[in-house]
């Protein structure tokens, strides 16, 4: 019988903008830092293409409503996932996944349209032959970098 170390979760980034492999639409998922992988939990639609979409149908009143009922299910989804184990969650959604540490190549942060506007902070992780796009909010820049330094050597973060 092999003896397993529990895993470890080092820190939670929540609300990550991101369109998991085979999805068709961004998602707002929460990106858990374990010491051996990076797991990415679905919570809901996009927060950012919630608030634009409000914001086209009834101006800033409309984002405003928009952007509240998408936080109201991502607290929603979050809350169904308290007190369970990692694997259990993941197997939730097929829009769920997880990075394994060890198969992690190369990664990067980028500047791009909502980077140069002061939004949002994008970044790529290559790992198992495939890429993994996230955005965070600037607000959330320095924790997202300070996790994976301490999780994925090989992603560069200056």
């Amino acid at each position: 019988m092999v003896n397993e170390m529990p895993e470890t979760v080092i820190g939670v980034l929540e609300n990550v903008q991101t369109k998991p492999p085979g999805s068709l639409t961004v998602k707002s998922c929460d990106l858990v830092f374990t010491d051996r992988r990076m797991l990415c939990l679905k919570v809901g639609g996009s927060s950012l293409v919630a608030g634009m979409l409000g914001s086209a149908v009834g101006g800033a009143g409309g984002a405003i409503a928009f952007g509240r009922d998408n936080l109201a299910a991502q607290e929603s989804s979050r809350k169904a996932m308290d007190g369970r184990g990692l694997d259990d969650i993941l197997r939730t959604d097929e829009e769920n996944y997880a990075i394994e540490h060890s198969v992690v190549e190369k990664g990067s942060f980028k500047t791009g349209f909502l980077s140069s506007m002061g939004l949002m902070s994008p970044f790529t992780i290559h790992a198992g032959g495939r890429r993994y796009f996230y955005n965070v909010y600037n607000r959330s820049k320095e924790q997202v970098k300070a996790l994976i330094r301490a999780t994925m050597p090989n992603v560069k973060v200056s």
